[in-house]
């Protein structure tokens, strides 16, 4: 038999706690952010904004597939609507996440979208092509 004693506070305290999570169904998990979370009736409204130009839309579709669905194909699906229109956060997200993926033209597509980002003055991007410039000379 164990003795209790050899349990410090933090380890009794962590076992209680993973016991807790365990005993809490999915559907009443709480995500760190919350605005991230879409009802399926929200998907088919912000999918058609999204297509007839919302940025603000895609932005949300992209931040929902990529945070809460964890599906990085349809996040970039729509991270590149959302650049296609115009939004130059997007056109950065889209960036990135072509410039990760195995296939040379998505990795020289990545370069389009972040000189797209940056020619609009978004920061992250000018900051990455600086950055990139100086560690090629």
């Amino acid at each position: 038999m164990i003795s209790m004693s050899i349990f410090t506070p933090g380890i009794m305290a962590l076992a209680l706690m993973s016991s807790v999570a365990i005993a809490q169904s999915p559907s009443k998990w709480i995500f760190a952010e919350q605005d991230f979370v879409l009802t399926p009736h929200e998907q088919l409204v912000l999918k058609a904004d999204a297509l007839k130009g919302s940025t603000k839309a895609a932005a949300r579709l992209t931040h929902f597939y990529m945070n809460v669905v964890l599906d990085l194909e349809e996040g970039l699906r729509w991270a590149i609507v959302g650049a296609e229109n115009g939004d130059p956060v997007q056109q950065y997200e889209a960036y990135y996440l072509l410039s990760i993926r195995a296939s040379e033209e998505d990795r020289q597509r990545a370069g389009f979208w972040l000189h797209q980002a940056a020619e609009q003055g978004y920061k992250p991007a000018i900051d990455e092509l600086e950055h990139s410039a100086s560690t090629v000379r």
